[in-house]
């Protein structure tokens, strides 16, 4: 690539899950009906501006947050409003769309060149695009009464089984280089990076933007700890994100004057026969996309360590651009107690699948060829087993060794008993990215990355009380 560098980050762990998704794309025409889901979305206060049985247009505003009442969301289809499903508190968990027409919404086409930021912004909130940005350090959607000090843009993601821009790459590859010249209508620093593993020819954007080829395993080179590595200013600390994915969406909306409806999203786990990528449309049904093949597992909607955990979702929800389908009900060794732990996984050298994955990950390390290496298939089975059950903490330091940001879950994790917020944000708890490495290597099963997590919201409403 013409403009890149690359760096190497520290404190974080080789893990590989079995079921990762083929790189070949289907296509998926739309079904008879879309599901609008927001709850991927922290801290929005849903307003409906629709009702049941009322007929809509692919582009029309169907709810806005009542805390920031620009923020509108719009739908992805034309039809009729099936039916409005509400959770706890009245929140707003979905939308059901009967689709009956493919005639869309039509808004002004905007060139680039002769749009000022101004306008842009506008054109990003009148046309339901500024809810694909979120902003550090609590991934809300940022006012539009504010700027962002810096936009990062990753072209991968850093949890396993998300969708890969390479099986697209030649398809959306000039729209990711105007919607990169766009956000800099909201600010002169943009910040692209990928992983230093992901096999995609990034020439042609490089010769617009510096691309920064990062280096390290989960979750060192997710966004949080982009951030946390490369920003030079305190004022950086509510950089905003925006996913490669989203800069398509914004490109074509704004070249077409239709919303653009067309999301790739990917499917992982256990399911080993689907497991590939999909285009399809925002809010499909999941049915159309995969067919479950077990009911005791669990569909996870996005990230397999981040993702939203919602019982027999039957579409996908907005925002979220993978399924990974896990063993909710796994099976219990026979004599365990007697096992020596080859298949169990395990961060420490508790079992012998923790010996086994480190001398395996210092081999391929060798530069000497070891073409047996290529038939080992060590790899977990993805899975919602606790492999034993919940205990204290035993200050392992395992948490800290894969913490991506620096900081110290055992530290946190005992100022939050005492709800010591003020100890903990100076201890680093804003920098925390919940990215769940800490959770996933702790033997005592604490839900640490939740429980960070849980505080940051807290926090955050307090602050916007």
């Amino acid at each position: 690539m013409k403009n890149t560098t690359q760096i190497k980050l520290k404190n974080n762990f080789k893990v590989t899950f079995k079921g990762a998704p083929r790189l070949d794309v289907k296509e998926i025409k739309t079904s008879t009906s879309v599901g609008i889901s927001p709850l991927a979305y922290k801290f929005i206060k849903a307003k409906l501006i629709v009702k049941e049985g009322e007929a809509v247009q692919q582009g029309q505003a169907l709810f806005f947050d009542k805390k920031e009442a620009q923020v509108y969301f719009h739908s992805p289809v034309s039809g009729v409003i099936k039916k409005i499903v509400y959770g706890p508190q009245r929140r707003l968990d979905l939308i059901t769309i009967d689709v009956s027409s493919d005639a869309a919404l039509e808004f002004s086409p905007l060139k680039i060149d002769e749009t000022n930021s101004v306008e842009f912004k506008s054109a990003l909130l009148e046309r339901g695009l500024w809810n694909g940005f979120s902003e550090f350090p609590f991934e809300n959607i940022p006012s539009p009464s504010t700027s962002p000090p810096a936009i990062i843009v990753p072209l991968s993601n850093s949890e396993p089984f998300q969708p890969k821009l390479s099986t697209i790459i030649d398809d959306v590859e000039s729209d990711i280089i105007e919607g990169l010249a766009w956000l800099k209508k909201l600010s002169d620093n943009i910040s692209v990076y990928v992983d230093a593993d992901e096999q995609v020819n990034l020439d042609a954007i490089s010769e617009h933007v510096k691309i920064t080829r990062v280096r390290g395993d989960f979750a060192a080179n997710g966004a949080g700890s982009f951030l946390y590595n490369m920003k030079t200013s305190a004022k950086e600390n509510k950089a905003w994100v925006c996913q490669w994915q989203h800069l398509v969406k914004i490109t074509r909306t704004l070249n077409s004057g239709q919303y653009y409806n067309q999301i790739l999203t990917s499917v992982g786990g256990n399911q080993m026969v689907d497991n590939q990528h999909y285009r399809v449309t925002e809010g499909a049904e999941i049915s159309s996309i995969i067919t479950i093949k077990d009911v005791k597992d669990r569909v996870i909607c996005g990230g397999l360590f981040s993702g939203l955990h919602i019982d027999s979702p039957q579409y996908l929800p907005l925002g979220t651009y993978a399924l990974n389908i896990i063993d909710n009900d796994p099976k219990t060794e026979f004599l365990s107690f007697m096992q020596i732990g080859f298949k169990k996984p395990s961060f420490s050298r508790a079992y012998l699948s923790g010996m086994v994955n480190e001398a395996l990950i210092n081999l391929k390390k060798i530069p000497v060829q070891l073409p047996f290496l290529s038939n080992i298939d060590h790899s977990t089975a993805t899975s919602s087993a606790l492999n034993g059950s919940h205990r204290d903490c035993v200050s392992c330091g395992f948490c800290e060794e894969v913490c991506p940001v620096d900081i110290l879950p055992q530290t946190l994790l005992r100022n939050s008993k005492v709800d010591d917020v003020e100890e903990n944000m100076r201890m680093g708890l804003l920098d925390c990215t919940t990215c769940g490495a800490c959770t996933y290597v702790c033997p005592s099963k604490i839900d640490l990355a939740s429980t960070f997590e849980t505080m940051k919201n807290n926090l955050y409403k307090e602050l916007k009380a």
